[in-house]
């Protein structure tokens, strides 16, 4: 133990010491550098020399503590042997954020986060994580084309109603509850029937591909597969042909609620196949399904028939002519494929007080949508749809239409609580589909323990250092090594703050949560319209400049 510490204690002392004797042999050297010339030449040279050493000592401790120094900061950077996880930076995203008209994600290293797609998106936040300040209004705040906007609880749109007319578009609110008509203005209305109306004027032959894929929309399959499909395609084929009659009997005044009369009037449904039965309309494709119902029929297989008839008005059920939906698909005040020729936005706004009867219908108006819009062929102007609480409403085909929407000038924003809900929704196979066809990918601190442990693998192994010591005698001695560590845990992700980013293949990016009243100028008084639902403005220290 002595030794050691004489030894830490020698160096500095002796170094004191050389530099002493040096400086004194200095000043001899100045008294006697006159005797180079003489045959006592030596003494300045000698004087010289020694004069030297404290110089040369100090320039080998200089150098030494430098060697020593490189030697403990290579040691202390860890490889990339167990693992090369990091975290993005702003570079990282410098040729995306130069256009600067892409959505807003948040903050990162103290600067907006602007980050365009052509793809598809998905965030999933838990109730409570403010979605909605920092992700959804900010969305409609700063995407310049068009979109189609799922609002279940009408918040959105009272809030940003007049910020995206600000930008020079028209925009149409689907409210049949008329839920505040004083900001939103009176409600738009879309009829799903003019799809097959259009067809029957004018392409004939895809009118029953049109109905029997808008009775399947209405009419799903759920996500676990049961022994019932036989009852749900007879229902679906009634539901077809009900659609089909109503069309081709009354023309563009064809609705649903009537073909909800039709079907629950057994004497009229009855009526109407027979009057089908002897018609050729439609290549005799018309003829063909009334037949085959009404040979169920007359062979007296009525509990067959009343069992698709049943599942068939159950599902047109919400359409009922009572009911505030009615009116809102009985006539057009707009068409879903004029969007890709004029920019607009469509709120399409349920009733969460309601939504056994709204959810589905906001489902079957997002599915027109995305008919309406992949048979518009112009790329002129993309559309947007941006479905939030996604897991909520169902919308059949969704998955695949993420896989062709590129190619149809549409890009999709789907927002969740939980991938588990999506899973439930739609299937795990949809949820694989949804996972890889979504270009960017924003995840808030999630709940479920199942998301948690993809995200920390997801996220990768970092190389860290780690220190081990050991009693030498007395002493401690240290020794480093290297380990692997997931990037982050998954109870660290659990208490996140901020957000997780997936974008473009880069590096994941910590990204802060900014709402849009933290924001300049989106928090000017009266930029964004108060949430109905909280009934008062949000105020907040800005903490961007946009």
């Amino acid at each position: 133990m002595t030794t050691r510490a004489n030894s830490g204690s020698s160096a500095p002392s002796g170094l004191i010491t050389k530099i002493v004797i040096s400086a004194a042999f200095a000043w001899g050297y100045t008294q006697s550098d006159h005797l180079f010339n003489t045959q006592y030449f030596w003494v300045p040279t000698f004087a010289l020399i020694l004069a030297l050493g404290a110089p040369i000592a100090l320039a080998r401790v200089i150098l030494s503590f430098a060697i020593r120094k490189t030697r403990v900061a290579i040691a202390d950077t860890p490889s990339t042997r167990h693992g090369s996880a990091r975290w993005a930076s702003l570079a990282d995203f410098a040729w995306l954020r130069k256009r600067r008209n892409g959505p807003f994600w948040g903050a990162l290293e103290g600067k907006p986060l602007f980050l365009e797609y052509e793809a598809n998106a998905l965030t999933v936040a838990p109730a409570g994580a403010g979605k909605t300040i920092s992700v959804v209004v900010p969305q409609l705040l700063s995407i310049k084309g068009a979109m189609v906007v799922s609002d279940l609880k009408c918040e959105l749109a009272p809030m940003t109603k007049r910020a995206r007319e600000r930008m020079g578009q028209p925009v149409y609110c689907l409210n049949p509850s008329g839920t505040n008509v004083d900001v939103l203005g009176e409600p738009d209305a879309y009829n799903p029937l003019c799809i097959l109306h259009d067809d029957w004027m004018h392409s004939p032959a895809d009118m029953v591909a049109d109905a029997m894929g808008m009775a399947h929309q209405l009419h799903p399959e759920p996500a676990t597969k049961t022994d019932n499909s036989f009852f749900r395609e007879g229902s679906r084929n009634l539901i077809t042909f009900a659609m089909l009659w109503e069309v081709i009997d009354k023309g563009e005044a064809a609705t649903l609620p009537g073909g909800l009369r039709l079907l629950r009037d057994p004497d009229r449904l009855r009526e109407a196949l027979y009057a089908a039965s002897v018609s050729d309309l439609l290549s005799g494709e018309l003829t063909d399904r009334a037949n085959d119902f009404l040979e169920k029929l007359n062979n007296g297989d009525t509990r067959q028939i009343e069992s698709f008839r049943e599942g068939a008005v159950q599902s047109l059920a919400i359409f009922s002519a009572s009911g505030r939906i009615a009116d809102s698909v009985s006539r057009c005040t707009f068409r879903f494929r004029d969007l890709k020729t004029k920019p607009a936005t469509v709120f399409i706004i349920g009733d969460a007080t309601r939504s056994k009867v709204y959810e589905p219908w906001v489902g079957l108006v997002a599915w027109c949508a995305m008919l309406e819009i992949k048979r518009c062929r112009t790329q002129k102007n993309p559309a947007t749809f941006l479905l939030d609480e996604a897991s909520n409403f169902r919308v059949d085909g969704l998955p695949q239409s993420m896989m062709e929407a590129r190619g149809f000038g549409m890009r999709f924003h789907v927002i969740i609580q939980e991938l588990e809900d999506f899973k439930r929704v739609y299937g795990r196979e949809a949820l694989e589909i949804l996972l890889s066809q979504t270009e960017i990918q924003q995840f808030f601190a999630s709940r479920s323990p199942g998301t948690l442990e993809m995200l920390s693998r997801r996220l990768g192994n970092a190389t860290v250092k780690t220190d081990n010591y050991a009693l030498d005698g007395h002493w401690p001695r240290r020794s480093m090594g290297e380990t692997g560590r997931p990037l982050l845990l998954a109870d660290e992700i659990r208490q996140l703050r901020d957000c997780l980013l997936f974008a473009h293949g880069k590096a994941p990016a910590l990204v802060g949560k900014v709402g849009y009243h933290e924001c300049s100028p989106w928090n000017r008084r009266g930029y964004v319209g108060i949430n109905p639902l909280h009934g008062k403005r949000l105020k907040g220290r800005t903490r961007l400049r946009l």
